[in-house]
């Protein structure tokens, strides 16, 4: 005996059949007795959603898409019962579909099969159960309970024979507090005075150790003054002594003819602050210790680039960096480590030197500038990316903005613009992640 085995495709605009898995098991067959009314609601091209209810049952699930193949030959297999094999051409389609539904119809001997589409996982209520849990919810609504009671109520009436012995043990496991001796009160109030003792100790200690780790490499600093201009100290990045020696500086922007003859070797950013001095700084009070802090300043960027240095002596490095020598040996104490070598002498610059050098730049910029200037061509100049000077920036306590350059001349695409406010806010060292296992 032959079957004739039909694949059914059906239309774009047709809806196929579906399947429906019922995780709490199929209702009762007397639920079914009234006629139900199947809703349909296509959310999106992916999401669909079915709806069954009638008088007695409320059954609803999200639809899940089929995938997997078959194959089918022209839509028509024949199988052969008795020789258990079916005999179809090459020119196998293939349907995507985890699952087929098939109809036999006795009279044609064909088995129709239709493509699964979706998948839909429903739960179920009657009516009543609905009714029952809005009634507990209004109970639970309009007296005083606690949380653990309203979960007890819900166990019992809705939870299995585990939920409720759990229920039961979480209940014995409470300690009220007039069970309580006084002793035992007075005992765990202390320890947590204690604990929380301990936890501010070990809070300020993070704290001044994190402020000793930013002494290292910041000038001095006041955490407690709420005026920017007293927060770094002047005379930690420039001594009193060669603030004096500096005198000279205030000649600069007097006679700018100077500067063309006696500044050819200064940084063009220093430079052209000290020509247009007035330009710049015609409005600020205290020109002379302006002058003087753009001078101090080019030396520093002079040597910012310079990671190793070597001389016989004092004043063959200083002609080899255009810096007096007077006011050089204060950078190469405070920004090189110095090593014997035959006659002469190495000064050689670690990373962490690196970083106070630049740290120092930034604190004397930011005075020059009054405490607030656009840092790109200063980012520049010390040819560090503007990410990573922003990281320096706000290591000693700034608050950073990139924004878009709008003067066509400039040949920095950013203007990187950095602030001091008071009271100085020093970043926090990011804690390690903990890496998955």
């Amino acid at each position: 005996m032959s079957l004739k085995v039909e694949v059914i495709k059906k239309k774009a605009d047709q809806r196929g059949p579906f399947l429906a898995n019922f995780e709490q098991n199929i209702p009762p067959q007397e639920d079914f007795e009234q006629s139900i009314k199947v809703r349909v609601q296509e959310k999106n091209k992916k999401k669909t959603v079915l709806r069954m209810s009638n008088d007695i049952l409320e059954i609803f699930g999200k639809g899940q898409n089929c995938s997997g193949q078959y194959n089918s030959n022209s839509n028509e297999t024949i199988i052969n019962e008795n020789e258990g094999a079916s005999e179809s051409n090459n020119n196998a389609n293939k349907c995507s579909s985890a699952y087929l539904i098939g109809i036999k119809d006795d009279k044609t001997n064909t088995i129709k099969l239709f493509q699964v589409e979706q998948l839909f996982k429903l739960q179920q209520h009657t009516l009543k159960e609905l009714e029952n849990s809005q009634n507990i919810d209004s109970n639970i609504a309009k007296t005083k309970t606690t949380h653990m009671e309203q979960k007890q109520m819900l166990v019992q009436e809705f939870g299995t024979v585990k939920s409720r012995k759990k229920v039961k043990q979480m209940q014995n496991n409470i300690v009220h507090e007039q069970n309580l001796s006084q002793n035992l009160k007075v005992s765990i109030q202390d320890k947590g005075e204690e604990l929380e003792a301990d936890a501010m100790n070990h809070t300020i200690r993070e704290r001044d150790q994190e402020i000793d780790s930013k002494r290292e490499f910041l000038p001095e600093f006041d955490l407690e003054t709420k005026n920017p201009t007293e927060i770094f100290s002047l005379n930690s990045i420039i001594t009193p002594e060669d603030l004096t020696t500096l005198s000279f500086a205030a000649e600069y922007i007097k006679k700018r003819d100077l500067i063309k003859s006696e500044c050819k070797n200064m940084t063009h950013l220093v430079r052209n602050l000290l020509f247009d001095f007035q330009t710049h700084f015609g409005g600020r009070n205290n020109h002379s210790l302006i002058a003087k802090q753009l001078v101090y300043l080019d030396y520093l960027l002079r040597v910012a680039n310079k990671v190793k240095l070597s001389g016989k002596t004092l004043d063959e490095v200083s002609k080899e960096t255009n810096i007096p020598a007077n006011l050089l040996k204060n950078i190469l104490k405070n920004f090189y480590q110095a090593f014997q070598s035959g006659s002469g002498v190495i000064y050689q610059r670690s990373q962490a030197l690196k970083d106070k050098l630049i740290s120092y730049i930034i604190v004397l910029a930011l005075m020059v500038f009054d405490y607030k200037f656009d840092a790109a061509p200063l980012a520049s100049l010390l040819k560090i990316e503007p990410k990573r000077f922003l990281t320096y920036a706000k290591e000693a306590g700034c608050s950073v903005k990139i924004k878009e350059n709008k003067d066509s001349s400039s040949k920095n695409a950013h203007q990187i613009e950095i602030e001091l406010k008071a009271p100085l806010k020093l970043i926090e060292p990011k804690k390690p992640t903990k890496k998955n296992k």
